[in-house]
């Protein structure tokens, strides 16, 4: 049995709709047609700046959960990505699975995330039934840590797979991702109108699922190819910025706060050479797009 304790071994696939909504263009639909224009233009401009040029959907601009008359409930939001999102999801699995070409049953655990469904039991749960996984699988599904969630899952898997080294067993930990963020778009017009509030979510974010296979390198197979190595992580809380970056449950959905450009100065200001409480350097930075 060959290990390596040094690295762990990532094999990666993703999976997006194939539907692409372009940025650039200024869309309006029927939900948009009588909102008032002072905060409107202002997402508008952010809209066209952002330098994205489109992003993945699972509908059209058309798409009743975007488009109705009034914002979807959240338990419609919830049938929406139970359906979708797990779709994503299982293509996505299914791609990191076959580029690392072992067998199911080496998979030994699954570690899910996802900050736009809060259903029980958990997408992940739909997945690893889908995928034909061992139903006894050791499962995690992370939840309340937001954009970090993809980074948090990997270092929750190499964590696990760090624990199955120093009992020296095989560990081959499924990671994956998923977000359906373009049904939230319609909830989030209606704060622009009626709390005429800067909404820079419906200008960022899209649909999509990513996985990856992690090992750590224990195993009778000598054909196993990493794309990449995990030689560490580091995590920090930055002070004072929990409303920042916020995502909090809604009636109609989830809700980003009214961030718009004073969350990214307000970041700025924290790590502009400021220290953290073990002492090292957080770091300087000088623009938006250094953080």
């Amino acid at each position: 049995m060959k290990s390596n304790l040094k690295t762990l071994k990532l094999l990666q696939g993703d999976s997006i709709p194939r539907l692409q909504r372009k940025t650039r263009h200024r869309q309006q639909s029927h939900a948009i047609a009588n909102i008032c224009f002072s905060r409107l233009d202002k997402v508008l401009t952010i809209n066209e700046y952002t330098g994205i040029d489109s992003r993945s959907a699972i509908g059209t601009i058309d798409h009743p959960i975007a488009n109705a008359p009034e914002a979807p409930t959240i338990a419609e939001l919830c049938d929406v990505f139970l359906d979708h999102g797990v779709k994503l999801s299982v293509a996505a699995c299914r791609k990191a699975l076959e580029q690392w070409g072992g067998d199911l049953s080496e998979i030994t655990h699954v570690v899910a995330t996802t900050c736009t469904n809060s259903a029980n039991p958990g997408y992940d749960h739909y997945v690893v039934k889908q995928l034909g996984l061992n139903q006894s699988i050791e499962k995690v599904l992370l939840h309340g840590i937001g954009c970090s969630g993809g980074l948090n899952a990997l270092r929750t898997a190499a964590n696990i797979a760090l624990g199955s080294s120093f009992r020296r067993k095989p560990a081959r930990v499924l990671v994956l991702a998923c977000e359906i963020s373009s049904t939230l778009v319609r909830s989030e017009l209606d704060s622009i109108d009626q709390n005429q509030e800067v909404r820079i979510g419906v200008t960022l974010f899209s649909d999509c699922a990513s996985a990856v296979v992690l090992g750590n390198g224990f195993s009778d197979r000598y054909d196993e190819e990493p794309l990449l190595e995990l030689l560490g992580w580091d995590h920090r809380i930055i002070e004072d910025t929990e409303k920042d970056l916020g995502f909090d449950v809604d009636p109609l959905g989830k809700l980003i706060p009214d961030c718009g450009w004073g969350m990214t100065a307000n970041v700025l200001c924290r790590l502009e050479g400021r220290a953290d409480p073990t002492g090292s350097q957080v770091g300087r930075c000088s623009r938006a797009s250094d953080v």
